[in-house]
């Protein structure tokens, strides 16, 4: 896997909390085919997308292609991770990828 969980108060897996979030995936990796043409998701003018998420941290030898900001309190989180691997690669969004469609109908172009 590219995202690991690390342990919180009460030795819980930080990915076994769910946080709900107002925000937008934001691009991270400037040259991934994933956020190609994609600088935020939804732009500006368009109203924030309402996710679930979770308090994961990449692996060692992951990409972190982008990250989603939640717009009230500022935090932020991994949103899409890649790990390749030598049989082929893994991506992990830790968000509903049908949220932001571009971004999902690039990763099935950047997969096939």
């Amino acid at each position: 896997m590219p995202v690991k969980c690390d342990r919180t108060v009460g030795d819980l897996p930080s990915c076994t909390v769910p946080i709900s979030l107002t925000g937008r995936v934001f691009r991270q990796d400037f040259s991934h085919q994933i956020m190609i043409g994609i600088e935020k998701a939804p732009i500006e003018f368009e109203p924030p997308i309402f996710a679930t998420t979770y308090a994961v941290t990449q692996t060692d030898g992951a990409n972190q292609i982008a990250y989603i900001q939640d717009e009230i309190n500022s935090s932020y989180y991994p949103a899409i991770v890649e790990k390749g691997f030598v049989l082929g690669k893994v991506i992990y969004f830790n968000y509903d990828p049908s949220l932001t469609r571009q971004i999902f109908t690039n990763t099935i172009k950047y997969l096939q």
